[in-house]
């Protein structure tokens, strides 16, 4: 077996192993929400790592090891403290899934309507990490920001209904892109769109059917 096979067959196992994630996430996201609060944590505190090192660390042959003890270090610390503090784990989860998907949005519109290229949130980290501050949309920055946060303190007030929400929606967007552009090669946005919004329908349904509500003891 070539390179080339071996490539294709670990990114066909990676994506397949996505799907199963979010087809799980769709359907039990309420009940998993420790599990996405460590999982959210560790990220958040590897990104930490990640620019304190680089912020504070020379550039020598010991920069490699350190970015990745910094990330490694921060983001297992985050995530047991997101385990552990169930609460504070759903709000970095849910400020962090706004903040990506405002931000990819509002990038894409304001490219759309002027001469600056297309940006990510990849590609936001690497001008972070590079140094090249000038090169950021401060206000696209700030606005995800404070659209995350909102949502992270929407999310405390009602976890259950925004986590049941929130996670049958984007799973089942997740899902369906996946399918059409991975699978079947057919990608027709409104056939994707209508496949993610009954998958997300039957997600949430199914998570509010199998959950209670718990009043809060006075």
């Amino acid at each position: 077996m070539d390179d080339y096979n071996i490539i294709t067959g670990l990114a066909n196992a990676l994506t397949i192993t996505t799907l199963v994630f979010q087809l799980v996430k769709c359907f039990f996201g309420y009940k998993l929400g420790k599990v996405l609060a460590s999982i959210s944590g560790f990220f958040c505190g590897a990104v930490i790592g990640i620019l304190l090192v680089a912020a504070f660390c020379p550039l020598n042959e010991y920069f490699i090891t350190m970015l990745i003890l910094g990330s490694l270090g921060l983001g297992i610390l985050w995530a047991i403290l997101s385990f552990l503090f169930h609460k504070v784990g759903i709000f970095i989860y849910m400020c962090s899934t706004t903040f990506g998907f405002f931000y990819n949005f509002l990038d894409a519109v304001y490219s759309k309507y002027t001469d600056i290229s297309k940006d990510s949130t990849e590609v936001l980290m690497n001008n972070i990490l590079n140094g090249k501050i000038g090169n950021i949309n401060w206000f696209i920055v700030a606005a995800s920001l404070l659209a995350g946060i909102i949502m992270g303190i929407i999310t405390i007030k009602y976890i259950r209904k925004v986590m049941v929400i929130v996670t049958a929606v984007c799973s089942a967007s997740a899902i369906s892109e996946t399918i059409f552009t991975q699978f079947i090669h057919y990608e027709n946005p409104w056939v994707m769109l209508l496949v993610a919004a009954a998958l997300a329908v039957l997600g949430a349904f199914f998570q509010f059917r199998t959950t209670k509500y718990q009043k809060k003891r006075r």
